[in-house]
């Protein structure tokens, strides 16, 4: 759990640097992010040196027809998805897992979220993240039809050494204290 939530932290960190310049014209941006047929919110951004786009979708969970799309557009880009997150290596995706779940206290009220998330790498060690997430109150009716997708598109400079960091800290982090 400790590397899943490393995860997440370093993702919303990506979302919501204040570098990021928005743009709404996909053209300038890594044709690899893709946007599903039914999109609304499409909103692209450049945070950090990465690609980003993120959007909502009507699909029912677990959106098998989503996560089909997804895979069958990666690979005819020469994506491969990767069986262990890029940043925490151990730490199985989901085209692994499957979907996991989570309570965020964050939020007020409380959330349940329900999050699909996979890396791909193509030959040249671009990395690409796709996140699909639902959320709603916790003691609600569950919304399970309103999906978040984000995409991520990380060079492959950026995303070694975005890969080096995170192994660093995790081997500090995970290192006995010695007295």
């Amino acid at each position: 759990m400790k590397h899943f939530s490393f995860s997440l932290v370093l993702l919303a960190v990506l979302i919501s640097s204040c570098q990021t310049k928005a743009n709404h014209d996909s053209k300038n941006y890594s044709e690899s992010l893709i946007v599903l047929a039914g999109a609304t919110n499409i909103n692209y951004a450049k945070v950090n040196n990465t690609d980003q786009v993120t959007y909502n979708l009507k699909a029912a969970y677990p959106a098998p027809e989503v996560i089909d799309q997804l895979l069958k557009k990666t690979n005819d880009m020469g994506w491969t998805p990767l069986k262990e997150d890029f940043l925490n290596p151990g730490l199985p995706t989901s085209i692994v897992r499957g979907w996991s779940d989570y309570e965020d206290a964050s939020r007020k009220p409380n959330t349940k979220v329900h999050v699909w998330q996979t890396d791909w790498q193509n030959k040249s060690g671009d990395v690409l993240i796709y996140g699909l997430k639902y959320r709603y109150p916790l003691n609600s009716q569950p919304d399970m039809l309103s999906m978040n997708v984000i995409a991520i598109y990380i060079p492959a400079k950026l995303a070694e050494t975005m890969k080096n960091a995170s192994v660093e800290m995790l081997n500090k982090h995970n290192k006995p204290q010695t007295k």
